[in-house]
């Protein structure tokens, strides 16, 4: 009986859940656009046009762009249908395994985004949300957003900004299957629970 007492005690204490881990990449500023030859980092937050709260209450992420205010006159972000790109990295361990993934997105006006080069998700209703599942490869990723604000021709867009902004928003959620298991160590939360848990099935038990 103690024999059975002292192998369960150990593999309860040596023997960790699977691990699962979750990544959540939202649009902040660690997503860069391109300035020129070189990559920056968004501006978050940007101005935020009223009727964007309904996007906003479907996708977690903040709107972010190159400016907090998209610029006016002939020449401005405001008025010629700018075009801008974007882009965030992000790595896979590995040892995972069961790689999946899902992304909302949407852009004022139109966006396409890609993963690696290839096409997952594009859209130019910047009031819809655009949802699609993808799957990362092992090591380095990239998502490209390529995001078009459509210019107007009324005169007004010339001078006021707010009238005609530009954003990106986005959430994507990967999930993967952990690296072996996990060995609670001594001094953690998780090494406390693991040994009351022990130590109670070996009270049980023995009795």
């Amino acid at each position: 009986m103690k024999t059975i007492n002292i192998t369960i005690l150990m593999a309860i204490l040596v023997t960790g859940a699977a691990l699962a881990t979750t990544v959540d990449i939202k649009s902040d500023s660690n997503t860069q656009f391109k300035n020129g030859s070189n990559w920056v980092n968004s501006v978050d937050p940007i101005w935020n046009h009223p009727s964007w709260a309904v996007i906003t209450a479907q996708i977690p992420g903040d709107w972010i762009y190159t400016a907090y205010e998209v610029s006016p006159g002939v020449n401005g972000e405001a008025y010629n249908g700018a075009t801008n790109d974007f882009q965030r990295a992000f790595e896979i361990p590995e040892c995972a395994t069961n790689i999946k993934g899902t992304i909302d997105v949407t852009a004022d006006n139109q966006f396409d985004a890609k993963l690696n080069g290839n096409e997952v998700v594009s859209g130019n209703d910047w009031g819809t949300k655009y949802s699609q599942s993808f799957t990362p490869q092992i090591g380095p990723n990239t998502f490209d957003f390529n995001v078009i604000n459509w210019g107007k021709d009324q005169g007004y867009f010339l001078t006021d900004p707010e009238q005609n902004p530009g954003g990106l928003i986005y959430d994507a959620k990967i999930s993967y299957d952990g690296c072996g298991r996990e060995v609670p160590e001594f001094g953690t939360v998780a090494a406390l629970i693991a040994l009351a848990g022990a130590v109670a099935a070996f009270l049980i038990i023995r009795k």
